[in-house]
This record gives structure tokens, sequence and C-alpha cells, in this order.
């Protein structure tokens, strides 16, 4: 039996009382969690899952130095094992994030190697299945193959297309069970919305949200921390870190300069600055660039080529990522957001305790899944797919399919669609339109808690 929800997993196969997610929303399919859910399942501890992570990263590099020379295995593992971007996803987005890297890794080896069509399309699908956004890795590549006049031999094309076609399935499903169903609430989970966005962004224009700006590349590329430091309005002293990182680059281009006639360094400069433009141009997100700091990675060790002091060439980078790391953890404990540390979802633990709460409406997207892990007896509602579509015109509906409970509000990270952060006032306007009453029972500047009651009788 299957289940199709508006919300995270927006798919589920169910097998009696357990629930096995097999769609985390409409682009992105739970194959690549799996593992990671049933090692939860045997030890439900938060910091071995982390551990299971960094393992997975580390085979990462492992299938590097044996898909690849030595010579460009070794300086491309470094890299990587050093990125911040290669490693802080393994910590926030966990096997989607392995899985799109492994796929990215699978089609330089094809291309690296003049591997045969059915590998390409093996990995290409591999990724797409992770995560759609990968066909801005795959088309790029793909674009480089034809210009370049890459011969790939046409062979197991079927079984490519076969092996990466099961792994297609949950998309299949969730496909035709979604449709026979009424969509209530337009949100960014469905691939309606998804390609909406898609279409909008080859229009060459920008978002309102801070997080799908075409410029968040140039955090990536120079100083990912900074991103941060943007949304979230913190002042971090580590511009030094960012002139190291400059001055990394210019290392590299003065290698790409010294080999400018080699058309090897040239196809993979193509593949690298095809994928960084397919990226601007479609998903922007800063973590979408994770996907390809292999695609990075590999193109500094080609550009080193046979240089006996590769370690000096890379050093800037190698220097810079780990001060990034080490940055990282002083500048998000400035961040003041109620849901960000762990100290502060306690607090708000500790709120829903007190005021003794088993039925909420969530107005909030950064607290989709906390209460879920932290309370699972809570009853809870989340708003932000019916926000993301029709904002302060979805307060009435989302009262009255709470009826009777409380209505949380918090202080948002950075300006986007899916948040709403309404005044009383607001609540009020909106609550009477069905019947309903609002009374405040903690209000705040980050955050607010208000009881939902049809009427006097129903006061506590």
């Amino acid at each position: 039996m299957f289940r199709a929800r508006e919300t995270r997993p927006t798919e589920e196969l169910i097998l009696g009382s357990y629930h096995l997610p097999i769609m985390i929303n409409g682009y992105t399919s739970a194959l690549p969690d799996w593992p990671s859910r049933v090692l939860y399942a045997l030890l439900p501890n938060p910091s071995i899952l982390k551990l299971w992570h960094i393992a997975l990263g580390g085979l990462l590099l492992l299938l590097i130095l044996r898909a690849f020379p030595k010579r460009i295995a070794f300086p491309m593992s470094i890299l990587l094992a050093t990125d911040w971007s290669f490693l802080i996803y393994k910590h926030l987005l966990g096997g989607t994030e392995i899985c799109l890297q492994l796929a990215t890794i699978g089609l330089l080896w094809v291309v690296y190697h003049r591997k045969d069509w059915g590998w390409f399309i093996f990995w290409g699908l591999v990724g797409i299945q992770a995560k759609i956004t990968f066909v801005f890795v795959l088309l790029p590549t793909l674009l480089c193959i034809f210009l370049f006049r890459l011969s790939l031999p046409q062979k197991n094309m079927v079984r490519g297309l076969c092996a990466g076609g099961i792994l297609l399935l949950p998309f299949l499903i969730s496909a035709v069970h979604h449709t026979q169903i009424t969509e209530h609430v337009r949100s960014h989970d469905t691939l309606t919305m998804q390609w909406a966005r898609i279409a909008e962004a080859f229009q060459f224009s920008n978002r309102t949200a801070l997080r799908e700006q075409g410029q968040n590349v140039w955090y990536w590329l120079l100083d990912p921390i900074g991103f941060y430091e943007h949304i979230y309005q913190i002042k971090h002293p580590h511009t030094y870190i960012r002139n190291i990182r400059i001055f990394g680059w210019l290392c590299l281009i003065i290698c790409l300069f010294q080999r400018r006639k080699d058309k090897h360094v040239w196809l993979w400069s193509a593949v690298l600055c095809a994928q960084i433009l397919f990226i601007i141009i479609g998903p922007k997100d800063l973590h979408h660039f994770a996907m390809i700091v292999p695609t990075f990675a590999l193109w500094a060790a080609v550009l080193l080529g046979t240089e006996k002091r590769k370690i000096m060439w890379i050093a800037p980078f190698l220097c810079s990522s780990i001060l990034f790391n080490i940055q990282t953890d002083q500048l998000f404990s400035k961040i003041t957001i109620p849901t960000f540390s762990a100290s502060k979802q306690q607090q708000l633990i500790s709120y829903m305790q007190q005021y003794k709460i088993n039925r909420l409406l969530t107005l909030d997207y950064e607290i989709y899944g906390l209460l879920e892990y932290h309370q699972q007896d809570i009853d809870i509602i989340h708003g932000w797919p019916a926000i993301s579509h029709q904002r302060y015109r979805a307060l009435p509906h989302l009262l009255e399919e709470l009826h009777d409970g409380h209505v949380i509000i918090l202080k948002a990270s950075m300006p986007m669609i899916y948040n709403l952060r309404p005044s009383k006032k607001q609540l009020e306007l909106a609550a009477k339109k069905r019947g309903l009453h609002i009374e405040d029972q903690l209000e705040s500047n980050t955050i607010s808690i208000y009881r939902v009651y049809r009427s006097a009788t129903e006061r506590p």
C-alpha cells in the first residue's frame, strides 16, 4: 500500500505498521537515505549517523583513488578531504548529497577513461534519482562530450538504461499515485512547482530568496561561510581566508596559462565552466555547487599535470579550506534563530511541554521535521506548503484545519516564501473568518505561541 502526502516524505510504502519513505519530495528519491534509515533504526543515535556519513565520504575518496591514475587521484583526494563544500553537506544533507557526488565522480570517470555510453547513462540516472537537479550536471557534461567530439563506445546502453531506470521507479510510483489525488495545496515539494521555478530560472531573473541568487557562485568559489554571513546578517572576521583562496585561484590561472595548448586541460576547463554556468542559471543554491566539487578537484589535478610539487600549487586551497572549516562553528554559534542550535531546540521543546501542546500549527519551514524528531506525540500541521502559494490568504484555512490547538510563530532565518510571521491582530482576523478565537500564551521577539479554540466554552 502506498501513501501520498503533500509534505515530506511525499510518498511512502506502508508495510503493516512500518512506513518506508520512497520519495522525500517530488524531485528527491528516498533511496539514498535508506542505509542511514536502517542504521538509525538499529542504533538511534544522531552522532553515529554523522559518523556513518563521514565514513561514506571517505569511501568516495577511496573510490577516486581506484578510479583515476595516481597523479590525478592524490591531489583530487587531498582537495576533497579538506574542501568545505565536500565536508559540510555530509553533515547537513547526508545520503542525498553523497549519492549526487558519487554520480558526478561516475560521470567524470566515464569521460576521463572514455568508457561506454551504458556507463554514462547509468551514472546520469543514479544522480537524477537522488535529485532531479542533477540534470544541471549531466547536461553540461553531455554538451562538452559533443563539443569536443569525444568518442565513447556505443555499448551497454540498454543495460545502463535498465539498471538506472530501476532507480527511477519511486518517481514513477509517486507520479502515478499523486495524479489520482486532488491536490489541495501547491507546494515546492511537487514537480509542478519545481518545473515553474526552473522555467523562471531560464528567464535569467533572480528570485527573491537569498539562497536562490546567481551571485552564490562567488561564495562557493571564494568564501562559502560568507554565504551564511549574508543570509543571517552576521559579521564574522575572516577576510584573510578569502584572500588566501583568491591567491589559490591565481596559482591555478598561472598553471592554466602555462598549459594553454593542452587540449586535455581545455576539455576539463570546459566541463567545469559549463557545470558552473548551468547551476548559476538553474538551481543557484549554494549546496547545489557541492555536486560539482569533484569536477573542480579533477580540473585542478589535470591542470597541475606532471608538476612535481603539486602540493605547493594547491596549498592555498588546502589552507583556506581548513580555516573555513575551523571558522564554521564560530560563525554558526552567533546565529540566533530559535531552531538553529541544540540548546534553542531544547528550549522550544520545553515550551511545548510547559503549555501542554498536543496539536500544533507551524508557519515556519525550518521547524519542519524538528518537532517530529523531538516530540513524536504531538499532532503537527505544517503550514508552509499552503503559505508558499497563498501567503496570508492561507491563514483562515490553516486555522480551520487546526480547529483546536496551538499556533507557533518563529523568527525566520532568512526571507523565504515558506515562512509567515503574522501579528496577533492578523491571526485574530483570520480566526474570526472561521468562527475561531485566539488567546496569546507566549509573545517574544523570537517565539510566539497562541491558543486556538472554537468558543468560550472550550477555553482551558
